[in-house]
């Protein structure tokens, strides 16, 4: 049996605090056009979400950095880093199938998404009582409750909320990339569900959770080991000499069939990296409290 306890973020719709700090901007106002994408993960269902299994914590020898613009962006990582992983997890007859294709959506304000342009959530989780759920049950209330047009963003994705924020869908995972000085970053990762999901369903997508993104899950350890060597080869003399190469997709066109607002482009691109680094940028060149608010 799981543990549980409330989650206060049950939508973005009943977000209407302002912070104590004057110069801070609404919440509302700071996520923009990130709100839509946020209700997918925590007001799809009438009643909202919820934790189960508490806060995961660990540390990765990488600046936090690695772990906001994984999200922020970079969905082509997973056809080499998790290939293994992926078939490890398949049975033994499973049919051979091409990685699907995906989009890039752009925000504003540092925010940025990656998401698959079909369903992934098969390749992933074996438990039929939690696929079961997730096509019959949560696709077609979220389609009533926050429009069809909204569905596809029900495929797994990776999102950043500007700095340090990051959820994926489908796998229901939240969690904040503390940093630990320039080098080393803790994870506090969470796992939600639905509150009215059936306990059954709760307990399928904590093990899922466990299996993939979590200190000892499959996936997660492939991301660890990638953003630890890159930041080892960072301290070298050649890497500290030259610039980072964030040009994929770069004045691609934009897709105006994109399922929510922002600046959407097909295929996998960095154009939301880019958005983020010039917000971190920014913020780093102006550091005054009206720098957030413009």
């Amino acid at each position: 049996m799981t543990t549980h306890r409330p989650w206060l973020g049950i939508s973005t719709r009943d977000w209407s605090i302002n912070s104590d700090t004057p110069q801070a901007p609404p919440l509302p106002e700071y996520l923009g056009d990130m709100r839509p994408y946020l209700d997918v993960l925590v007001d799809r269902r009438e009643g909202g979400t919820e934790v189960v299994g508490g806060v995961n914590k660990w540390i990765i020898d990488a600046n936090w950095k690695f772990g906001a613009e994984n999200f922020v962006q970079d969905g082509h990582h997973a056809f080499s880093s998790h290939v293994s992983a992926l078939m490890a997890m398949q049975p033994d007859d499973a049919p051979v199938a091409d990685f699907p294709g995906g989009f890039t959506v752009t925000p504003g304000g540092g925010h940025g998404l990656v998401a698959s342009d079909e369903p992934v959530l098969e390749l992933l989780a074996r438990d039929p009582v939690l696929l079961d759920y997730h096509q019959n049950v949560v696709r077609p209330e979220s389609a009533r409750r926050l429009g069809a047009h909204r569905d596809a963003i029900h495929n797994v994705g990776a999102f950043t909320v500007f700095p340090n924020f990051s959820f994926l869908t489908g796998f229901q995972i939240i969690r904040v990339w503390v940093p630990r000085g320039p080098h080393h970053m803790e994870v506090r990762s969470w796992t939600l569900v639905d509150r009215d999901a059936p306990q059954e369903v709760k307990d399928a997508q904590l093990r899922l959770v466990r299996t993939t993104f979590s200190p000892s899950g499959l996936l997660e350890q492939d991301d660890g080991e990638n953003w630890s060597m890159c930041q080892d080869t960072l301290r070298g003399y050649i890497s500290r000499r030259l610039n980072s190469n964030v040009r994929m997709g770069l004045d691609m066109p934009i897709d105006s069939t994109a399922p929510g607002p922002g600046r959407v482009m097909p295929g996998w691109n960095e154009e939301p990296g880019r958005d983020f680094f010039r917000q971190y940028r920014h913020l780093m060149t102006d550091p005054t409290p009206h720098a957030w608010t413009t």
